[in-house]
């Protein structure tokens, strides 16, 4: 399974173009185990492992097994799924049979939260491995196996690439290996990965479309196995070292600590007791079916906890956002969904924008397309926003023409049409500071 998983990956990811990136990861709360028996007291011990398992891949990080709610919830680890599912295991297996646990996504997620843990949503970036092995004498480029040019490895061990593919399945991490074609090898060589030399190895990485390129070497010293990587996440570069007393434990190590590092980046800490909000103004929305699903969108970020609709004008629609965390998290998954690109409102000059505020204030619209302004919005409801199937006929049909602006905001019991709201209910000027964020909807 993990071999043609591989395999569909690198067909699909080798043929892509370089803005189609980041991976939205299927099956996180699944972790399937091979198991003896199918007893209860085994049963138990593999739901134990696969808590664990799925609490560190959903948080990006190891810390949560040190967590006191955690520990309390090992003891009703039974509680937390939804199901389990035997299935026999192919001849040649150690063990008989293989078991398949579904975790609760909401149980799991609130005890993250409880134990003051980041979540880490499904959209997650792609990473590409480039890995040089010294072994018996001899270097070679791990690829993938299945291509046919992978070395070929005793019965009784893993190939390094299927090792890399169950680490990067045990973490919840995206990722492949390079075909080290004839186009790679125009490109790339071996000393620029031993010697671990970045610039070839980037642009070697540029028809891949990754987000993280991971290089490094990894050989044999006496008992031990050492291995030495570099990491180019964009603008970030850095570098790290793993050992291990075999080849699987440093492959999970070097997994390890990569998932680790780009935790830090994309994971979501929900900051108690401080509210921080986001205005959010999206652009090319055609229709009711758009404004839909850019709604659900914003809802199912993991650094969101409630979504507003503020206004809807043409083919434009403000959110109000209430995050969990900080706003740089909301903007790093953004930008890996794809779903919306970052759009530049036209500058003051042009006649479709107006220099001041309705309130007279001057707005200052910065390079990057943010616009600041000291402002509280003053909602017809402190609700999440819901849009119920009567009001889909506000929407036309039309790809073309305009959105209608007589949705209504149904969460209370006298709801008001949000197009109508008047202006000084929009944007009331108070102390704190709202960053309004620019995009285009792709969909």
């Amino acid at each position: 399974m993990i071999k043609s998983l591989a395999v569909s990956i690198l067909l699909i990811f080798a043929c892509l173009s370089t803005f189609l990136n980041a991976v939205e990861v299927k099956d996180l709360y699944l972790v399937k185990l091979p198991i003896a028996e199918q007893s209860k007291t085994a049963r138990w011990k593999a739901s134990l492992s696969g808590l664990k398992e799925v609490l560190v891949r959903k948080s990006g990080s190891q810390e949560i097994l040190r967590s006191e709610e955690v520990r309390q919830a090992y003891r009703k680890v039974t509680s937390y799924l939804q199901r389990f599912e035997y299935s026999s295991q192919t001849e040649g297996s150690e063990k008989d049979y293989e078991i398949s646990l579904y975790f609760e996504p909401r149980l799991i997620d609130g005890l993250i939260q409880d134990s003051r843990m980041p979540l880490w949503g499904a959209n997650r970036p792609l990473n590409i491995i480039w890995l040089a092995v010294e072994e018996d004498f001899s270097r070679r480029i791990i690829v993938d196996s299945s291509t046919g040019q992978s070395q070929s490895v005793p019965d009784q061990e893993k190939s390094i690439d299927i090792l890399i593919q169950e680490n990067s399945l045990r973490r919840g991490l995206p990722v492949i290996l390079p075909l080290m074609d004839l186009e790679d090898e125009l490109v790339v060589s071996m000393s620029d990965i031993w010697g671990r030399f970045p610039s070839s190895i980037r642009q070697a990485s540029e028809r891949y479309a990754a987000d993280v390129v991971v290089y490094g070497r990894m050989s044999k010293f006496g008992e031990l196995w050492q291995g030495k990587f570099g990491v180019i996440n964009q603008l970030d570069e850095g570098a790290f070292e793993v050992q291990g007393e075999s080849k699987e434990k440093l492959i999970a190590q070097m997994m390890d600590r990569l998932a680790e590092r780009l935790c830090s980046k994309y994971c979501v800490v929900e900051e108690i007791g401080i509210k921080n909000e986001v205005l959010i103004d999206i652009t090319d929305i055609n229709n009711f079916s758009e404004y839909k699903a850019a709604l659900d969108y914003l809802s199912k970020l993991s650094s969101v906890s409630k979504v507003e609709v503020v206004s809807i004008e043409k083919l434009n629609v403000l959110f109000k956002l209430t995050l969990l965390g900080q706003i740089n998290s909301t903007v790093e998954g953004i930008n890996l969904s794809q779903k919306m690109i970052t759009h530049r409102p036209q500058n003051k000059n042009e006649e479709s924008l107006p220099e001041q505020d309705p309130k007279g204030e001057e707005l200052e619209v910065s390079a990057d397309g943010v616009i600041e302004i000291n402002s509280s919005l003053n909602l017809a409801t402190d609700e999440t926003a819901e849009i119920s199937g009567q009001n889909e006929q506000a929407f036309p049909t039309d790809q073309n023409s305009s959105l209608d602006t007589s949705i209504e905001s149904n969460s209370t019991s006298e709801s008001t049409p949000v197009g109508e709201q008047n202006e000084s209910d929009k944007l009331q000027l108070e102390n704190n500071v709202l960053q309004t964020l620019f995009y285009r909807w792709l969909g």
